[in-house]
């Protein structure tokens, strides 16, 4: 008697055993098995994307035509620090912290928000932004601006390097790009050309001067009389001395 009670139990744990045993393994399964509301993978034209990693911006000087939509992927993980997302955000940043709002970071500087766009991103996160005006637009990373340092996108008119004639250039400190034009003479020069910072276009022996605002596309254009090569220039003070020059060749 005591054999088949005995027999009994060992069936029965048994049986519990095979129950635990399988129906932990069913629920692993289905813990593993990837649900709808994980993120999906998103293609993405690496060339008008920017990409933060170690707390940096990877991309932060890009050309645009108008239309085009700007992505921003953050790839950091959050642990530990006092923040959990990289605010992306319009605008500019004061390293010294006196303007606009401080980041989280202690002695990272504040940024100037110009309320274009803000945008929060965890780990994976993805925000998309389309420029429809040309300008000049600058960004940054709200939770440590001076860390991340300020980034920068160039939007054009769309088509405009086709326009017959007409030279594109981009003045910044201190820099002209391209710095080499040629020209003949007696025929219009046309060049369009868009700053960052304050700058100016300027040619002594053909009495050329056109200062170009900040942020602003500026058409420059002239009739040389004569072949020759010349020196173009930004005579604000430092800029030529520091090679914000080029040459103009008139045949």
């Amino acid at each position: 008697m005591n054999k088949i009670v005995t027999s009994i139990v060992v069936i029965v744990l048994i049986i519990i055993g095979a129950f635990f045993f399988f129906g932990g393994n069913g629920k692993t399964t289905e813990t593993e098995t990837p649900s709808s509301s994980q993120p999906v993978a998103i293609v993405i034209d690496e060339g008008q994307t920017v990409i933060i990693q170690g707390h940096q911006l990877l991309q932060d000087d890009l050309e645009i035509e108008v239309g085009t939509t700007i992505i921003w992927r953050n790839k950091d993980s959050f642990i530990g620090l006092p923040y959990d997302k990289h605010t992306i955000t319009s605008g500019s940043i004061d390293l010294t912290g006196a303007k606009g709002v401080k980041g989280v970071v202690p002695n990272s500087g504040s940024g100037v928000s110009d309320g274009i766009f803000q945008k929060g991103l965890e780990l994976d996160e993805v925000f998309d932004y389309t420029f429809t005006e040309p300008g000049i637009y600058t960004f940054y990373i709200a939770e440590h601006p001076g860390v991340s340092g300020e980034g920068r996108i160039v939007v054009r008119e769309k088509d405009q390097t086709d326009n017959a004639g007409v030279v594109t250039m981009i003045a910044k400190s201190f820099s002209f790009t391209p710095d080499i034009i040629q020209a003949r003479a007696g025929e219009q020069v046309s060049i369009d050309i868009t700053a960052t910072g304050q700058h100016t276009f300027t040619v002594d022996e053909l009495e050329v001067d056109v200062v170009l605002p900040h942020g602003e596309t500026t058409r420059v254009e002239f009739i040389p009389d004569k072949p020759g090569t010349y020196e173009f220039y930004c005579r604000i003070p430092g800029h030529r001395q520091a090679g914000q020059v080029g040459t103009l060749t008139i045949e």
